[in-house]
């Protein structure tokens, strides 16, 4: 695909994620979606397949279901409310659909959450004792991120994330992708909503010879000791895992936290994983 060709296709479909993720409240006409690509709606379908791996009604209701969970956890909205939100007119349904992707069903997933916000963290003490154990100092060498900067939410950072694939999607890098990176600038306690930067991007695992012309940031990961520590489950739970990490772990290590950003690697697919069983590295430099 000639590079013109493929910008032209990257922002059509770029239009697209922003409108997905400006109207998740409100119902989302398949053909309205197709309209402001310009594409038709014969191939409409395809063509989003081919670069986001999934078809658009996917994309919304793994987004809704995303969205339900953070609303589950950080929020006192009734279960009937949260399901009118994701676009469920019965709690049935809305059960039928959140079990499907978590594994458990909505209120117990709120009720595990309320009981034990460490949970994920308690699962892998259970096995050694020591909670030192769980995380590991790795030395890594330096790399270069590039990815599309994402302001606000650090939950909807996912909309970076869905732009960045079709980015690299429409210009045939996707298997030149190595492990896709999330760094995140500020602590999201103490930093206004609307001023939390991030990026959303990946390693590439050859350096694409004409990045500096894709408008894309790129970021330098700096070589040194890195405490590392896995996060199994749903990206709404994380933040209990940060909390444990600079409140508990951090100060009992004898380290101190180098001057850079702590940043994400995911090491499965939200579209191809249940979100209970994404796998997330969370790394903290160190001095």
């Amino acid at each position: 695909m000639k590079t013109t060709t493929a910008t032209h296709y990257e922002r059509r479909f770029e239009r697209v994620i922003d409108h997905i993720y400006a109207h998740l409240d409100q119902p989302l006409d398949l053909l309205e979606l197709a309209d402001i690509a310009c594409v038709s709606p014969y191939h409409w379908h395809r063509m989003y397949r081919g670069l986001y791996g999934e078809t658009p009604a996917q994309t919304v209701k793994r987004l809704r279901l995303q969205r339900a969970a953070k609303s589950l956890v950080k929020t006192p909205l009734p279960v009937k409310v949260i399901a009118a939100k994701a676009g469920y007119s019965t709690i049935q349904a809305f059960n039928r659909a959140f079990s499907a992707s978590f594994g458990i069903t909505p209120t117990a997933y709120r009720h595990r959450a309320q009981e034990d916000p460490f949970d994920t963290i308690h699962s892998i003490q259970s096995s050694t004792g020591n909670t030192m154990n769980n995380i590991e100092i790795r030395q890594i060498q330096d790399f270069h991120v590039a990815g599309i900067p994402h302001q606000g939410d650090y939950m909807n950072i996912g909309h970076s994330f869905e732009k960045f694939y079709g980015w690299a999607a429409s210009h045939q890098l996707l298997e030149q992708l190595a492990q896709s990176i999330g760094i995140y600038y500020e602590d999201p306690a103490s930093t206004p909503v609307a001023e939390l930067r991030s990026l959303a991007g990946a390693r590439f695992q050859q350096w694409p010879d004409n990045i500096d012309d894709t408008g894309l940031t790129v970021e330098h990961i700096q070589a040194g000791d890195y405490a590392v520590m896995r996060h199994t489950g749903s990206y709404a739970t994380l933040e209990d895992s940060y909390n444990w990490l600079y409140r508990e772990w951090l100060p009992q290590s004898g380290r101190e936290p180098a001057d850079a950003p702590p940043f994400e690697e995911y090491i499965n697919n939200p579209r191809e994983v249940a979100p209970n069983a994404l796998i997330t590295d969370i790394y903290i430099p160190l001095k």
